[in-house]
């Protein structure tokens, strides 16, 4: 799949365009296709690495998470094994600030 991917800290120029591997769902976990998302603050701040406590959070000198993006709408395309209360095909909305 793509994705907007970056390995530093910076403004917009640290930002790149990557292959990445499918996701596989863990146990409790859903894939979504990304349909829709948005850029905001906490996006910005992640790029950015400012102020100083995302670095406390996602490294100190380079971002732990490679991928960016929290707010999300699209549909679920998988499924881990516990999973019970959504299904494939169902449309979805969602923030993953915190996943």
């Amino acid at each position: 799949m793509r994705a907007i991917t970056m390995h530093r800290y910076g403004g917009p120029e640290v930002l790149t365009v990557s292959d990445v591997d499918d996701p596989v769902p863990g146990p409790d976990q859903i894939v979504i296709r990304v349909e829709a998302s948005s850029v905001n603050r906490s996006d910005w701040e992640s790029i950015t690495g400012k102020p100083g406590y995302v670095r406390m959070s996602n490294g100190v000198t380079r971002p732990r998470r490679k991928l960016i993006g929290s707010d999300v709408a699209g549909e679920i395309v998988a499924i881990g094994s516990s999973v019970t209360l959504w299904t494939v095909g169902e449309r979805v909305y969602g923030d993953l600030m915190w996943h």
